[in-house]
């Protein structure tokens, strides 16, 4: 299996002693959510570019990172070029 390419773009809430949270934007169409320490193991989960914008995830994003987070990651997406 190939690696994973690079996010786009990355945000990281990492809290010492606490969770780590991590949204990711991949070029091949996809979002990453993972939550918790050990979320990337256990816990993480995806949507399509189209399913984000349509709210997938809001209320996650906006309860571990905040609404501008989410607000920006959506401009992000509206504002990213096609996909191949």
């Amino acid at each position: 299996m190939p690696p994973m390419p690079s996010p786009l773009r990355h945000w990281r809430r990492d809290i010492p002693d606490g969770d780590l949270d991590d949204l990711m934007i991949y070029p091949d169409g996809s979002v990453w959510v993972a939550t918790g320490r050990y979320a990337h193991s256990s816990g993480s989960t995806r949507c399509t570019w189209d399913e984000f914008l349509a709210g997938r995830f809001d209320e996650l994003i906006t309860k571990r990172y905040g609404a501008d987070v989410l607000a920006e990651a959506k401009a992000y997406l509206r504002d990213a070029p096609e996909l191949p």
